[in-house]
């Protein structure tokens, strides 16, 4: 039956007293409708109503009741089924590897780690834990601070992307306001590279969007702002330090202007 659950429970508790008699028996001459006179509203009449259009369209046969389970092709139950259905839903596209095996230092692969979660505590993230806290954006003060905004589409730092694109060379999309999620943006250009590749680009982006997040911070606690020269500089200074230690990330280097 297509009824909802809950009107055919609402009826089952007002209608006939006897719960075990069989369903083509009730049905037979309407038997299923005794008792209903305890009907005492609207509600109860419209979901009544709506119960006997359904069970007009029901057909029986002399077929012995079977159970079905709905989670495999042949309808038989195994414990492999009952465990994947418990799992609907919980199945996650994010790629840790890809941030493990960055190269870049822990501290970014953790805050990295966090950010594609939505995790990093912005102002709408401190709002659901009912931290007080200055709702709008630090660096325009026109809309809600959110991962995406502070760390992605803000024109602030699709400016500082733009520069360490120049810088790099690497071939990263630079985000625009319709990307309303980090985690596909991040997802979407890590994709199309692979192996040492996909470890050097991702460690880039860590660096810049670590950087664009440390910048939320110091207008915050600090009320100081750099320039987006200044940002870009700073990403380089620490993507620089990183190749004279470890020798990577690797890529066509100019001067940041």
């Amino acid at each position: 039956m297509a009824v909802h659950r809950e009107i055919l429970h609402q009826i089952y508790l007002i209608g006939p007293g006897a719960k075990t008699i069989q369903l083509e028996k009730m049905l037979r001459d309407h038997k299923w409708t005794r008792g209903l006179w305890r009907m005492s509203s609207a509600i109860e009449m419209a979901e009544f109503i709506l119960l006997w259009e359904e069970v007009q369209q029901l057909q029986f046969n002399d077929c012995q009741d079977t159970i079905k389970w709905k989670w495999t092709a042949d309808g038989s139950y195994t414990a492999k089924s009952a465990y994947n259905a418990l799992l609907v839903g919980t199945h996650s596209t994010l790629r840790g590897d890809w941030i493990w095996k960055a190269l870049a230092e822990g501290k970014h692969k953790i805050f990295t780690w966090l950010l594609v979660q939505h995790k990093i505590l912005t102002a709408d993230n401190l709002l659901i834990r009912n931290w007080p806290c200055e709702q709008k954006c630090a660096f325009c003060d026109q809309v809600d601070e959110s991962a995406p905004h502070v760390c992605l589409n803000y024109n602030f730092a699709v400016e500082v992307w733009l520069k360490v694109k120049e810088w790099t060379g690497l071939p990263f999309t630079v985000p625009t306001q319709a990307n309303d999620s980090f985690a596909d943006w991040w997802h979407h250009n890590l994709l199309l590279a692979t192996g040492w590749h996909r470890r050097n680009l991702a460690a880039v982006l860590m660096y810049t969007a670590s950087n664009l997040w440390l910048e939320r911070n110091r207008s915050v606690f600090e009320k100081k702002l750099l320039s987006v020269g200044q940002v870009a500089g700073r990403i380089k200074e620490d993507i620089t330090l990183r190749q004279a230690a470890c020798g990577t990330p690797e890529f066509e280097s100019s001067l940041v202007s």
